[in-house]
This record gives structure tokens, sequence and C-alpha cells, in this order.
């Protein structure tokens, strides 16, 4: 029985036969700009934990999510859409989480526009001159 799986783990040890990959097959990865990943980064879905008060004075348990997503469509590549779904509780006298004491209860689409140059050898020197007089303070 030992000596089975012995013989059965050597063999998928073995290098099997690699394919070719011939000239006319290969396709070079996509390049993507640093603004690209960036957004590839964000992109996702984010939830956090509410704790809802009714007017009857019993909690409830939901959660608040957020969607943020690429639409390369309408910017060029640049541009991200967050989607707020709000929390959706009848009869909710207030909100809460365990970082905010009230939560806002915020529905909607917001749009965000990065206005950056792919530039690699500007990178350190944007994020300065930002840093000092941009955005950023």
């Amino acid at each position: 029985m030992r000596l089975a799986a012995l013989l059965a783990l050597a063999l998928a040890c073995l290098p099997a036969r690699a394919l070719a990959q011939g000239e006319s097959e290969y396709q070079r990865p996509a390049h993507r700009t640093a603004d690209e990943v960036a957004i590839l980064f964000l992109s996702g879905r984010y939830i956090m934990p509410v704790t809802c008060k009714l007017a009857d004075g019993s909690q409830v348990e939901v959660e608040d999510s957020v969607v943020v997503k690429a639409t390369p469509e309408q910017g060029g590549g640049k541009l991200l859409k967050a989607t707020f779904f709000g929390i959706q509780v009848e009869n909710a006298a207030y909100c809460y989480s365990s970082v905010d004491r009230r939560v806002a209860n915020r529905r909607g689409v917001l749009y965000l526009h990065f206005r950056t140059r792919n530039r690699p050898e500007y990178g350190i020197a944007d994020f300065r001159s930002m840093a000092t007089s941009g955005p950023l303070t």
C-alpha cells in the first residue's frame, strides 16, 4: 500500500512533455499604465456592518455597501464609478457602526476622475509638488 502511494507520488512529480509555443502563437501581454493598475487595485465591493435602532427599540444588523469599478467607456480609462446603495431599513430611528456614531444613509453614484501623466520618471516629483501645494494639503 505504501509502496503504491510512493510510486504514484514519484510518477506525479515527473515533468510532463512541454508544449512548444511557436512564434505565430505568441501573444504579448497587455501593457497597463499606472492609472489602470491603480483603478484595478481600488475596484471592488466594500462592506461595513451597521446596526440600526428601530422606532420600537429593537436593533437590526445590516450592511452598508459601496461598489467601486472602472468605467473606461466614459473617461478613457481614468474614471472610477462609486455606487452607494444605502441602508435599507424601514422605521429606523438611527444607525451606527463601530467607527461612526451615526451612519448617513448614502445613496447615489459618484464619478472619480484621475488627472495624471503616465511618465514614470515624474512620479516622485509629481507627488512632492502635489504634497506641498496641490490637492493633498
